[in-house]
């Protein structure tokens, strides 16, 4: 028994000190460990939270619509003002450009009603986003974001094909917006424009849509607009649609209800 722990400990030994026959010492060639992988976030879902300004106003509450390809939307649900761009990711930290967008009828410090914006922080997947933000202006602040779970419902022509009505804050409708199963979009609202475009499905899997549009006999408004949409709840379940979208100049954002 003594003969056999001698040899069991000499082997270990030799093992752990890369022990040589012939009298001759090795070296260790063990390879290497392998380098650590970062995986980055996945940036994609519908965000609520808050957003803060460095020029007064307050915090204000805040939407998020973001996509894994790395585009976002923020709409402030108290003034209408929008933050669009793109981002990536790295590992946990995101950074990101685009264009900040006034309320309709108010400006930034220097007058103008769209201006350059970049974001940097942290990207939680599924689970939470928050940074600062910085205007080409001189305006900065921050933004803090909760996922939310109405992001994992499936997306599909079939839940967003509808007769859709705007209504205004008193509560009278003031415009409708028809889609067809093929996600063809046509409407039109009280002022007389007139709005025409398509829908089409991002990932099935998220509820989150792609909007192409069309806008014509609306003044200044008319152009050609691109942006996102999402399916929520008013009474019942998929029941509203919420969208935003912008033209590179001019921005906006709607709510329609089935």
């Amino acid at each position: 028994m003594s003969l056999q722990k001698g040899i069991s400990l000499t082997s270990i030994a030799c093992v752990l000190t890369a022990c040589g026959g012939g009298g001759g010492g090795g070296g260790d060639t063990s390879a290497p460990p392998a380098p650590l992988t970062v995986v980055d976030e996945l940036h994609g879902g519908i965000w609520s939270g808050t957003t803060t300004g460095s020029q007064g106003g307050g915090t204000q509450d805040l939407i998020g619509v973001s996509t894994d390809d790395g585009r976002f939307r923020f709409l402030s649900l108290d003034t209408g003002g929008q933050f669009i761009g793109t981002s990536t990711v790295d590992g946990t930290s995101i950074t990101g450009s685009g264009i900040g967008y006034a309320p309709i009828g108010y400006a930034w410090i220097d007058g103008s009603v769209y201006t350059d914006v970049t974001l940097s922080g942290t990207i939680n997947e599924r689970s939470t986003f928050s940074g600062n933000w910085a205007a080409s202006t001189g305006e900065t602040g921050t933004f803090n974001f909760a996922y939310e779970s109405l992001h994992q419902r499936d997306s599909s022509l079939g839940l967003v094909a509808d007769t859709w009505i705007s209504f205004n804050d008193s509560g009278n409708p003031i415009g409708t917006v028809s889609i067809d199963a093929a996600g063809r979009l046509d409407g039109q609202d009280a002022a007389g424009c007139l709005y025409s475009g398509t829908v089409s499905i991002i990932d099935a899997n998220y509820n989150v849509y792609d909007l192409s549009l069309s806008v014509l006999n609306c003044s200044s408004a008319n152009g050609d607009y691109s942006g996102l949409g999402i399916l929520t709840d008013n009474v019942n379940q998929n029941d509203t649609f919420v969208y935003t979208v912008d033209k590179g100049t001019f921005a906006f954002s709607a709510v329609i209800f089935r």
